[in-house]
């Protein structure tokens, strides 16, 4: 059992923070109306969620067939089968065989005057708005343009973007014309775009000339040049004008590029392009993992795949329905980008935000979801956890009166944030942890308005997902850590990965640890009282000091507790000499704790040793890390520079790798 959660040593009498209630509860939530539809077609009798999810997992061929007839989708030809035969999971079975469709022409289903975008950047007070009428018309421009420069479908085109409106538009005429997309922020150096684009050599490559983020202004193009010239597949680069007016931005020296107003003006005609129609399962997405181990994977996902799942997620999930307005603070480097965009397929308002969420103030969100109407605000859990330490209260400071759901990803969410949440930003709201990733585009587990919220717990699976948790000897186990599997397939399963002849880098990814069984590479437990998870992190990165296994996020949850320190990477060093492993715990400490001291010296003997009793009373003393080390950044730890020269002759780490 994890100690990270308590309550689990209580699961008589669990205590929730949020119960049901409002929208969520009401007749014609998108859940209710669903679970109606299922009992009509098939006859039965369901009334709560865990009996709509057993349902949709013993007969998931009907469940995802069903979400299809009611989930809106536009094509040109029916499916003539949902699934096919398959024995396991790990035999990739092919989902709704022959049905024809666009993924472009699904988001911009709606084309009325009601607002589908509004995208702003830090230090723009204007927003830029359009509707769903406009938007599609800047689709078809862009998409005329592109088909125009060769773009047709199976043409790789890649995103080098901020998180704006031209990072739409370009991925939507792209689409439209059944072209791949794939992107990277800016943000991304010029090894880490190159690592990965090389690998899929794009024909068109879409960017910007600057960005501001932290109050800075920082060139693009120097950047964009280097990527440009050492990806000889490109023909072309179109340059969108994003900080400085398009007459002060010089591209001469980037290879095979335009501005984007010349690109998109060079086309007069305002003949309607048609919207490519392709298989469920032709690439839309090119995603690439972290690279933690090798070379970014290249994960691509298929066309209906991507659209079925996450609109499921939004829909039934999320109850996202046209009055909403949803953002999610993201970049275009993130697998959430592509989950936000979709959410033009409900029909909702789409806000966009690039820049700092800290400036000018940490609570610059609550801001924008007073000021646009915000009903439903993606972020991660760790900016969560930065506002509870800088001791933002927005229950004081906003009104908050839209705000009806906060979702959170990219790391375990703590009890402690949980918490904060519900006491000083809002107590009516539903607080969704959300858990999957890029490798399948979309959730295993998430958010359902028809359950409470207990702290520390991911609410439940998502319908369709038949996720368990499973021991070393591959059995599954309630109550205790185990790793994260999914034993059934689903449609937005990766349909492979580029450049991997016969999957064999795709099983080795996910089918090794169990065969015929994907396993996630989660570390979590599941309650046996509520089905809710927690989440413990990766278990590729699980610590096993003296043969305890646990997670990282374990020690996270005690060691947020200390204001003194303001970040901090727990990791496992492994002795050269006989394998056996142990745990160094890095502490970057708050700047009052750093000033006039040497980095040695920050980290006091009765600050280590308070940390450790804390470690060691909510844990276990197994749990005490054997070093603990100051460190002044904790994003890339002991392969940064610093760290290393720093460390390097150490006698803690001698002989420790």
């Amino acid at each position: 059992m994890s100690p990270l959660h308590k309550d689990l040593n209580n699961l008589s009498k669990p205590k929730a923070l949020w119960h049901p209630s409002g929208r969520y509860i009401s007749e014609d939530s998108n859940i209710k109306c669903f679970m109606r539809s299922v009992n009509e077609d098939f006859n039965l009798a369901i009334e709560s969620y865990k009996e709509l999810y057993d349902w949709s997992i013993e007969n998931y061929s009907d469940f995802w067939s069903h979400w299809w007839k009611r989930g809106g989708f536009i094509s040109s030809h029916p499916p003539s089968q949902t699934v096919t035969e398959h024995k396991s999971i790990a035999e990739l079975p092919r989902w709704f065989v022959g049905a024809r469709l666009n993924f472009a022409e699904n988001l911009l289903r709606f084309r009325d005057e009601s607002p589908a975008i509004i995208a702003l950047s830090e230090g723009v007070t204007t927003p830029f708005r359009q509707t769903y009428r406009e938007l599609y018309e800047s689709s078809q421009q862009w998409a005329r343009a592109l088909r125009r420069a060769g773009v047709k479908e199976g043409t790789r085109v890649a995103g080098y973007l901020p998180n704006g409106c031209a990072a739409v538009h370009a991925m939507l005429g792209a689409t439209t014309l059944g072209g791949v997309w794939c992107s990277a922020s800016p943000d991304f150096g010029v090894t880490g775009v190159l690592d990965r684009l090389q690998q899929v050599q794009p024909e068109v490559l879409v960017s910007v000339e600057a960005v501001i983020y932290n109050g800075k202004v920082h060139d693009h193009l120097d950047k964009l040049r280097r990527v440009a010239a050492s990806l000889p597949s490109l023909k072309l680069v179109i340059v969108v004008p994003f900080v400085h007016p398009a007459g002060e931005v010089d591209i001469s020296n980037v290879p095979h590029a335009v501005l984007s107003e010349d690109f998109l003006t060079s086309v007069t005609t305002d003949e309607v392009v048609s919207f490519a129609q392709v298989a469920f399962d032709a690439p839309l997405f090119i995603m690439f993992s972290s690279g933690t181990t090798g070379a970014p994977k290249c994960i691509v996902h298929g066309v209906g795949g991507t659209l079925i799942q996450i609109t499921k997620e939004h829909q039934l999930h999320c109850d996202l329905r046209r009055d909403d307005v949803v953002t999610y603070y993201t970049t275009t480097g993130w697998m959430m980008w592509q989950w936000l965009v979709t959410a033009l397929h409900s029909g909702c308002s789409v806000l966009l935000y690039d820049g700092s969420p800290l400036l000018p103030h940490p609570a610059t969100l609550f801001d924008l979801v007073d000021a646009y109407g915000i009903t439903v605000l993606g972020t991660g859990a760790k900016w969560l956890a930065v506002l509870e330490s800088k001791g933002v209260a927005p229950v004081t400071t906003h009104d908050l009166g839209s705000l009806r759901c906060i979702l959170s990803t990219g790391s375990p969410l703590t009890e402690a944030s949980y918490s904060y949440v519900y006491t000083s930003v809002k107590q009516d709201l539903l607080l969704g942890s959300i858990s999957g990733g890029t490798d399948i585009i979309s959730c295993f587990m998430g958010s359902c308005g028809l359950l409470p919220v207990y702290p520390g717990e991911v609410q439940c699976p998502l319908l369709g997902m038949a996720i368990q948790v499973w021991g070393s000897e591959g059995q599954r186990v309630w109550d205790e850590a185990g790793e994260l599997v999914c034993t059934q397939p689903f449609p937005s399963m990766p349909t492979h990965f580029w450049g991997d002849v016969g999957h064999a880098a795709y099983t080795r990814a996910y089918f090794t640890r169990y065969p015929g069984v994907w396993t996630q590479g989660d570390y979590c437990v599941q309650s046996s009282h509520t089905h809710g998870l927690v989440m413990l992190g990766r278990s590729d990165g699980v610590l096993n000091p003296c043969g305890v296994r646990f997670g990282s996020a374990e020690i996270y949850a005690v060691v947020e507790g200390f204001v003194e320190v303001e970040d901090s990477v727990c990791v496992g060093q492994r002795r050269a000499r006989d394998g056996e492993e142990r745990v160094v715990l890095f502490l970057k400490l708050r700047q009052q704790q750093q000033e006039e001291q040497l980095p040695q010296q920050q980290l006091s003997a009765d600050l280590k040793k308070k940390i450790a009793s804390a470690i060691r009373e909510r844990l276990s003393a197994r749990h005490v890390p054997a070093v603990m080390l100051p460190v002044a950044c904790t994003s890339t730890c002991l392969t940064c520079r610093a760290g290393s020269d720093l460390y390097r002759d150490l006698p803690d780490l001698q002989g420790w790798q």
